[in-house]
């Protein structure tokens, strides 16, 4: 138990007397040394506040019983019972004029900060406008000198650009927005540099990835980094590093990030295969919401909970000095060259769905920057030699195959009662034929 119940305390205590009632049929009594053990069991499962409040109501030093700690289950849980039943008068009220309040707030603030996009008039800026990406970069230029915007922040003032970014393509001596930048114009400027940069395309068909690492020579491949939000169970929203992998049919995350957040659980037993045919089996599933840092992109996922996903990605830090990122790219994972634990595995689900059309290429095409709904991935080959290759291939195996495999192995042969006996057991019946008899007065 993780928080405060009356219903999990009564499962519990019902738990109790239903495994007691059958021990007892098994005659096994109870005793002083099985009812320390027993409490001991108890204490672990209930949560923090009980087990200080049944702490607090031991009068002695002595140790509890067990039927002391029963009647205290039992009162707790109808205390808490009436707890939730009846609510304090005081406490709505003051709830009331809290969200009351609360939304006066939220309110102001938004008439006060939030600026409509000049083009759609929804509440985002206009370089994270759909409708400004999709358009050509020809159409772009003519809308931001129709509206007379700033080229470097696309945004309306007057006098010098006041922005502390400088939007600026690598080979482009102009100081313009990336979005403004012409694609003909960077690919000349790609043959006249040593770190070469290709802009922002109109193609409409994103590049599949490949996630697994594959480590040649001294190469390395990077992985599909990226930083995700997650809603716990308190409505908290929480920073967790994910990982994207198109060849995976499920979304995993990590069990003990998902007790920490106070998930529901569902009991699942899945099988999941990885590369090579390796199986480990997930006991638990719960439905978790997860979304982008501004909010525009949110969906509830079912995710399979596992010990571990993979081991830290990457395996050794890497050396991104000669990898000049332009400062108008806002990346999914700022420490994606630094190793670190992975909390959230989101597979083929979501995999196309969070990807943007837009790229830029590195280091002669080497390093690919793919735009997505949480910033820029950073993936592609590096210079670096790396000691252990990683993949995430992982998929949920078939619930048919599973109950072949189960029949297999649990059926016999129709005159299976004389294959499967050993020699031993075929001794033993004949020895027992022709050694043992009964005559009438074993019946009496």
């Amino acid at each position: 138990m993780y928080s405060e119940s009356a219903k999990e305390l009564r499962a519990l205590m019902d738990c109790i007397n239903r495994n007691i009632r059958a021990l007892k049929v098994l005659k096994y009594e109870q005793n002083d040394l099985s009812d320390i053990i027993l409490i001991n069991i108890i204490l672990q499962k209930i949560d923090k506040e009980s087990r200080k409040q049944f702490e607090l109501s031991l009068k002695t030093a002595e140790v509890p019983t067990f039927d002391s700690i029963m009647k205290f289950l039992e009162k707790r849980s109808a205390v808490l019972e009436n707890i939730t039943r009846i609510p304090s008068t005081k406490m709505i009220h003051r709830n009331t004029a809290m969200s009351t309040k609360a939304k006066s707030l939220v309110v102001n603030s938004k008439k006060i900060t939030v600026k409509p996009c000049i083009l759609c008039r929804n509440s985002h800026p206009l370089y994270k406008c759909i409708a400004f990406q999709n358009m050509s970069v020809e159409c772009r230029k003519k809308f931001v000198t129709n509206n007379k915007l700033c080229i470097n922040c696309l945004r309306l003032h007057y006098g010098a650009c006041m922005s502390k970014y400088k939007y600026t393509v690598s080979g482009c001596k102009g100081l313009h927005n990336s979005l403004l930048h012409d694609s003909a114009e960077l690919c000349s400027a790609v043959k006249n540099h040593t770190v070469e940069e290709r802009g922002i395309e109109s193609n409409s068909n994103p590049t599949q990835f490949e996630v697994a690492v594959l480590t040649y020579g001294n190469k390395c491949v990077l992985l599909n980094t990226f930083m995700i939000f997650v809603k716990s169970a308190d409505g908290c929203r929480i920073k967790l590093r994910g990982l994207l992998d198109s060849a995976s049919t499920i979304c995993v995350m990590r069990e003990d990030i998902a007790r920490k957040l106070g998930f529901k659980f569902k009991s699942a037993n899945q099988s999941i295969t990885g590369i090579n045919g390796i199986t480990q089996s997930s006991k638990y599933s719960a439905n978790i919401e997860v979304s982008n840092r501004d909010y525009t992109f949110a969906r509830n996922v079912q995710f399979s909970l596992l010990p571990k996903i993979i081991d830290a990605i990457p395996v050794s830090k890497l050396n991104i000095s000669d990898l000049s990122i332009p400062a108008s790219i806002e990346l999914a994972d700022s420490n994606f060259h630094m190793p670190g634990q992975i909390d959230i595995l989101i597979g083929s689900e979501l995999f196309f769905e969070i990807l943007n059309p837009e790229q830029y290429y590195l280091q002669e095409g080497n390093v690919i920057l793919q735009n997505t709904k949480f910033g820029y991935l950073v993936t592609g080959t590096l210079p670096q030699s790396q000691q252990q290759a990683n993949c995430c291939l992982i998929s949920e195996l078939s619930l048919d195959i599973t109950v072949k495999k189960f029949f297999e192995l649990e059926s016999l042969p129709d005159d299976s009662k004389e294959i499967t006996k050993s020699e031993e057991e075929i001794y033993c019946e004949e020895h027992f034929v022709s050694t043992y008899k009964r005559d009438k007065t074993e019946d009496l």
